[in-house]
């Protein structure tokens, strides 16, 4: 069991539903996971782990979207105030308290969600944005970022997601030095994300993969992994799918288990052939 995030559409906003691990799903991403650290881990060169398989699995079903959802996709990521219904959470969705947006979990979502619009150009209108987080100034670049993520979703932007305050790290997978100050490690680790990675989305993604590794969980200061959960975790209705289909199966199961005596006795005094 565990959280997955939704994506937004045009009826309805971004949502987090508690229910079963999908099997297929999850032993491909395992098994990038266990070749990503097999390799070292994060690096200065590598904080992704190697996901091609795993989007190769999230596209093919991303083949069945219409083409007016992956324009709405768009122009939610790229022109958000054309899409205000989709700037929100859904119902059933809700955000923990005292813990911010910026982490790595709802990163990967906006990265996933990009990466289905790029798969998709050829079937969208062309959607033209300004790309927020490249200021002269890395510390008001990031800050940029994180705004327009709050505006996504609709919600005002939090200071413990503009002005991290968590301990400042002793040693870095990134930089060979390490900054002296909080302030001073936001500042550079968000200049080097945004250098080196090809979009907003994928640089956000990697600035919070690199605080996750260098830093780790400190919901005090408003980071955790997963800052946007379900209301309701004791009735969706995939999980109760899946416990009626098992009790089913197991009522079957048990059924012939006890039958099969009388069924090939049948057999041999020749009453079934």
């Amino acid at each position: 069991m565990g959280t997955s995030y939704v994506l937004p559409c045009r009826d309805r906003g971004f949502d987090a539903v508690w229910g079963p691990k999908i099997e297929y799903e999850n032993r491909v991403l395992d098994e990038a996971q266990e070749q990503f650290f097999k390799e070292g881990g994060y690096t200065k060169k590598r904080a992704h782990i190697s996901m091609d398989k795993v989007v190769a699995w999230f596209n093919t079903s991303a083949a069945d979207l219409e083409d007016d959802a992956i324009v709405d996709l768009a122009e939610w990521l790229y022109t958000p105030e054309q899409k205000r219904g989709m700037c929100r959470l859904a119902p059933s969705c809700e955000k923990k308290d005292g813990i911010h947006l910026i982490n790595y979990s709802l990163m990967s979502a906006l990265d996933h969600a990009e990466y289905l619009v790029f798969q998709n150009l050829g079937r969208i209108r062309e959607t033209r944005a300004d790309l927020a987080g490249g200021q002269e100034n890395a510390t008001e670049g990031y800050r940029q970022a994180v705004r327009y993520v709050y505006q996504l979703f609709g919600m005002e932007v939090e200071r413990s997601a503009l002005y991290p305050a968590s301990e400042c790290p002793k040693t870095t997978v990134v930089f060979d030095e390490c900054p002296r100050t909080i302030e001073e490690y936001v500042e550079k680790l968000w200049e080097y994300c945004f250098t080196h990675e090809e979009s907003t989305f994928r640089a956000l993604l990697a600035f919070t993969l690199y605080y996750q590794a260098d830093i780790g969980n400190d919901p005090l200061n408003g980071w955790h992994g997963f800052p946007l959960v379900s209301k309701d975790r004791e009735g969706d209705i995939v999980t109760w799918h899946i416990i009626w289909r098992q009790a089913w199966y197991g009522a079957i199961i048990s059924q012939i288990t006890s039958m099969s005596p009388i069924i090939f006795s049948a057999f041999v005094a020749g009453v079934l052939q």
